[in-house]
């Protein structure tokens, strides 16, 4: 839910809608909107919404997936045993052809 600057935004003929904002009005004062449904611009004859209106999600609200960052992590976990690796192997063969440490 979002909080203070509240952001609505719809494309085309779309309304918005959110389960929950917060806008705060002043610093101690603010107000809180459950299930806020708004249709830019629209002349209703009723208390209802039409049957057809369609709205779009708060972009706050939407849950983001985790496989992205689950996925850049294991690539990057990887990554760093492959270059592990290739550091281990390249030190062992650098000792059998008898370079001296430094």
């Amino acid at each position: 839910s979002a909080t203070s600057d509240l952001d609505v935004h719809a494309s085309g003929t779309n309304g918005f809608k959110s389960p929950s904002n917060r806008f705060r009005v002043i610093i101690d004062l603010s107000i809180s909107f459950q299930e806020a449904r708004v249709i830019a611009n629209a002349i209703l004859d009723t208390d209802d919404f039409p049957a057809q209106q369609t709205f779009e999600q708060c972009l706050l609200d939407s849950r983001t997936s985790d496989i992205v960052p689950i996925v850049v992590g294991a690539c990057l976990a990887g990554l760093v045993a492959v270059v592990l690796i290739a550091y281990l192997v390249g030190r062992a063969r650098a000792k059998r052809q008898g370079y001296a440490s430094v």
